[in-house]
Order: structure tokens, then sequence, then C-alpha cells
């Protein structure tokens, strides 16, 4: 039997807290997928993202400034996780309401 996993979608800037996130799931039991941390030499950065996505049971998006809700990757992975029927969680840090 397989862990459950999730993929984390995050800034390159807020890399580090990524990682303690995923080592908090990893503590919880779960498996966490990261694209950035992943990586394989040769391999494309969009089929990184589509391969994690699809192996993850959920997906959670960190959005740690306004701007990155219009990244056009956040759409991108966003839209990959809708579009294969994954529960998404949007975390969006306190200090910026949600209008």
């Amino acid at each position: 039997m397989t862990k459950p996993s999730v993929f984390i979608s995050h800034a390159q800037r807020d890399a580090a807290l990524a990682e303690r996130f995923g080592s908090a799931l990893k503590r919880l039991g779960l498996e966490a997928l990261d694209p950035a941390r992943d990586a394989r030499a040769g391999q494309s950065w969009r089929t990184r993202v589509k391969s994690a996505i699809k192996r993850a049971d959920a997906v959670v998006m960190r959005a740690s400034s306004p701007e990155i809700l219009s990244s056009s990757w956040m759409s991108y992975e966003a839209g990959g996780a809708e579009a294969l029927g994954k529960d998404v969680m949007l975390l969006i840090p306190s200090k910026y309401p949600v209008a």
C-alpha cells in the first residue's frame, strides 16, 4: 500500500518553508511531492510538475503574496489538479486579506 501523497506548490522564494512543510507531512505518514526538490537531470519543468500532480492525492498551494495568485505557474498547477479531480487547498498568510 502506498502512502497518501501531497503535491506542494510554492514560489521559489518559499522553498525553505515548503521543505519544512514537506517534513511535517512526512512525520504524519504522507509523501510530500515537490518537483523543485525532486528534480531529475534533463527532465523539463512542465513534465516534472505534471507528473507530480498526477501522482498526488491532493495539492496544497502556498500563496506567499497576492501577486503569486496571478502567476502563470500557479494557474497551470491549479488547473492541472482540478482537471485530474484532485483536492486543492490554498494557503494564504493571514496578513493578506481575502476579498
